[in-house]
């Protein structure tokens, strides 16, 4: 589980710096769960932070106060047959969505996949809302959303597409 825990700044800065802490939870007994931090996203307003870790869970953290907001697993493990390798679940990137509306995230794994979630803050959960897939043969680097609040890039080692999000079809 990863918790928010503010910590105080000796700086002369008036900013009161925070950080997301991994605490000790239960895991399989064979391990498999691993909760190391991949990556990390603040949203456009600074307000909320996203979290993931290399076991697909996405904490989400208000900034001001270290309050979790949600706590979700987006993704599990897979298998592919044709290469017998193991897909690990990993959170790649988090981007969230332009403020404005409901919040929205959109995260991509190793399973070459984006995922669009709706973060709803009053009922404490996230709901997926779409998923972008079989667009990319390799592992997604990067995401990038653009201002118009309904588009948005992904690219892999040899690919870029452009996706609407109330499509989820790629384009180019």
């Amino acid at each position: 589980m990863l918790t928010a825990v503010r910590t105080l700044s000796a700086s002369s800065l008036h900013a009161e710096p925070w950080v997301c802490e991994r605490h000790a939870r239960s895991y399989k007994n064979d391990g498999s769960e691993d909760g190391t931090i991949t990556c990390v996203e603040l949203s456009s307003d600074g307000e909320l932070c996203g979290v993931g870790d290399k076991s697909g869970r996405i904490c989400v953290v208000r900034t001001r106060t270290g309050e979790k907001v949600v706590e979700f697993k987006s993704h599990e493990a897979e298998f592919d047959y044709l290469k017998s390798l193991e897909i690990e679940e990993k959170i790649n990137k988090i981007k969230f969505c332009a403020a404005g509306g409901p919040r929205r995230l959109l995260l991509s794994t190793n399973d070459k996949t984006i995922k669009l979630w709706k973060i709803e803050e009053a009922r404490g959960r996230a709901v997926a809302k779409r998923v972008f897939g079989n667009a990319h043969a390799y592992h997604i680097n990067s995401i990038s959303l653009n201002s118009d609040g309904e588009t948005f890039c992904s690219a892999d080692d040899l690919r870029l597409n452009v996706w609407n999000l109330e499509i989820g079809r790629a384009s180019c």
